[in-house]
């Protein structure tokens, strides 16, 4: 028997039978050819890439690139369809971050399986080399981050690459020094606002924050009468001044 095995994230449940499509196994990869089969009929590529999604549907993006990958999958079933049934856009991007993605480690791709991470997300690393994609696979996996900040930590990366910073030497950054080195100009803007002493006083509270491009203060205060708020409203014009006059 033919088996589309594309190591799955999660075991299948040894209670059940294994399933095949026709002549191929498509669960239960870990149980014996002996042991019970349930048969599903082979219709047509369309109906067997249902038939995944029914047998399966709770398939990550890595999982999914698998089966695409698998030799067994062309001309069995209907890729177009089986991205479409788990949500995503087939495309030529897609088709590429899928052939490269099986080609980066196991731990790798299971790990953004596990974070739950989408093509786009990766879409950065068709710009490299795929020497250079593994090494940051390998970097990722060594000293795992947040969801997020890995996404960010591969499109800095990437365009670091492509402005020809030696990879090697970006890897043992985090993520703020990549920050610094991607945008040095505007960090030194943020370390700015930072350190600069602003005549904050009274009920007024401020909390540096990024906007896209920009940083700024997020500013929160509590007025109980007029004549308070017009005591903030002069503080805030002084503020205003101050920081107007250190930019000059």
């Amino acid at each position: 028997m033919k088996r589309l095995d594309f190591f799955p994230l999660l075991n299948w449940p040894s209670s059940l039978p294994s399933i095949s499509i026709g002549d191929v196994l498509i669960a239960g990869f870990d149980l014996n050819e002996t042991e019970s089969i349930h048969r599903l009929p082979y219709e047509s590529p369309e109906k067997t890439s249902l038939q995944i999604f029914e047998v399966h549907p709770l398939l990550t993006f890595p999982e999914v690139a698998r089966i695409l990958s698998h030799p067994l999958s062309t001309g069995w079933l209907n890729k177009d369809h089986l991205i479409q049934t788990y949500g995503f856009h087939p495309s030529s991007d897609f088709y590429k971050i899928c052939e490269l993605l099986v080609q980066l480690p196991l731990d790798f791709q299971n790990w953004v399986g596990m974070k739950k991470m989408g093509a786009s997300e990766l879409f950065p690393l068709l710009s490299l080399s795929l020497e250079q994609s593994i090494k940051i696979a390998d970097s990722i996996i060594e000293k795992p981050e947040s969801k997020s900040d890995t996404a960010q930590k591969i499109e800095w990366l990437t365009d670091l690459i492509l402005m020809n910073h030696p990879i090697d030497e970006l890897l043992t950054k985090n993520l703020s020094q990549l920050r610094l080195v991607r945008f040095p100009e505007t960090s030194k803007r943020d370390e700015y606002l930072k350190s600069s002493s602003l005549p904050w006083s009274g009920p007024i509270k401020t909390k540096l924050h990024r906007k896209g491009d920009t940083a700024g203060f997020d500013v929160q205060f509590f007025a109980s009468s007029p004549t308070e708020l017009l005591k903030i409203a002069e503080n805030l014009k002084k503020v205003a001044s101050s920081w107007n006059s250190n930019l000059q």
